[in-house]
């Protein structure tokens, strides 16, 4: 497939056209947006709650709950080794999504903001596990599991790129 009628096809599954500088700009204001709340979110959770005391809140589907998460994504381990390898994944995946939005002049204002903020949220998590040998920092529980901003960022991201593809 020729890379004109391979841009052509990706422009249609992604949504219409935008100029470059539009998309970059919202892409990086989400990016550092994303990385700079969750870090400031981790922290705070750090220093008032107590790792596996859970904290109500009104209403009762949400509370908070400190715990470090030394695995994968959704708890899944990569055994021993879990920090480099998972380390290493995620900086690969940082690399592939900035390349990505780099060549990718055809991508829409939404397409722009899903990576963005996708990127935020891997970038985000990433630094806990470069950072700290306890994991990464997970805080709002929500009944099926422990998360924080980044993870949210990550969730937004692909349901806003699901919507555009859609």
């Amino acid at each position: 497939m020729s890379r004109t009628r391979s841009r052509d096809t990706v422009r249609c599954v992604i949504g219409h056209s935008t100029n470059a500088h539009g998309g970059a700009a919202a892409y990086w204001i989400l990016v550092i947006t994303i990385l700079v709340t969750d870090q400031v979110t981790k922290t705070i959770a750090v220093v008032l709650l107590a790792p596996g005391v859970p904290v109500d809140l009104p209403g009762g589907a949400v509370r908070f709950l400190l715990v470090f998460n030394e695995q994968g994504p959704w708890g899944l381990s990569a055994g021993r080794h879990a920090r480099p390898v998972l380390v290493l994944l995620t900086g690969a995946s940082l690399l592939v999504l900035w390349a990505g939005t780099r060549r990718a002049r055809w991508l829409s204002h939404t397409g722009a903001a899903a990576l963005g903020v996708i990127t935020g949220g891997v970038a985000g998590n990433l630094v806990d596990r470069l950072w700290s040998s306890r994991g990464v920092v997970d805080f709002i529980d929500v009944g099926v599991g422990t998360l924080n901003v980044a993870d949210l960022g990550i969730g937004v991201g692909v349901c806003l790129l699901v919507v555009e593809m859609g």
